[in-house]
């Protein structure tokens, strides 16, 4: 992956899990570096909850691409 990560602001539009899952899918396949910040911003409880949808997703990201997550 390139080390100059693209910002991806989470708070635009719907602002949930699947600007992560779509953003994080593209990285894959552009072999290109992301950081999504302010996800899930202007719902009542901010950030990601860890739930199933989510950890799936990810786990499948890990495991077929360089995806590293912080």
């Amino acid at each position: 992956m390139d080390s100059a990560a693209v910002e991806i602001d989470g708070s635009v539009m719907e602002g949930g899990g699947q600007i992560l899952r779509v953003s994080a899918a593209l990285s894959c396949i552009t072999g290109s570096a992301i950081k999504i910040t302010k996800i899930r911003a202007g719902r009542s409880t901010p950030g990601l909850r860890w739930v199933s949808g989510y950890q799936a997703s990810v786990s499948l990201f890990i495991k077929v691409g360089p995806v590293r997550f912080k």
